[in-house]
């Protein structure tokens, strides 16, 4: 199965920052809120059926489908800026809240044409260069 959901749209948000002691540390925060839209193109799924007979597989017809999705999106992190002329070291989380819906499917492509949830969460680490 091949699966592209390429999604694209404008987000709008608030930033903060401070610093932490006087040794380059510091705290930053970011929200922001997002409207995307995109297609989900769907090549080769094939769909098993379990029988009593044995397994056989259908495959189902190629998807194009017309998708948009709104949501938020959290990223507290901590940092070291260590001075002039060295990169700057991040460590944070990010929590992304989405709701996301389908356009129109062929009937057996078994796809929900409501509004569905979708979590995007875990942990990154940066370097910056100054050039």
């Amino acid at each position: 199965m091949d699966l592209k959901q390429p999604f694209h749209g404008p987000a709008a948000g608030l930033g903060f920052s401070m610093p932490i002691g006087s040794r380059g540390y510091f705290f930053a925060a970011n929200v922001s809120g997002l409207y995307m839209w995109g297609k989900m193109k769907m090549d080769g799924d094939p769909r098993v059926q379990h029988t009593s007979s044995g397994t056989s597989y259908h495959p189902s017809p190629d998807l194009n489908v017309d998708t948009q999705m709104y949501g938020a999106n959290i990223e507290p992190t901590i940092g070291l800026n260590p001075g002039e002329g060295l990169p700057i070291f991040t460590i944070g989380v990010r929590y992304q809240y989405n709701r996301i819906k389908f356009g129109s499917t062929p009937e057996d492509a078994g796809m929900s044409d409501d509004w569905m949830t979708d979590q995007i969460y875990g942990v990154f680490v940066g370097v910056l260069f100054h050039i």
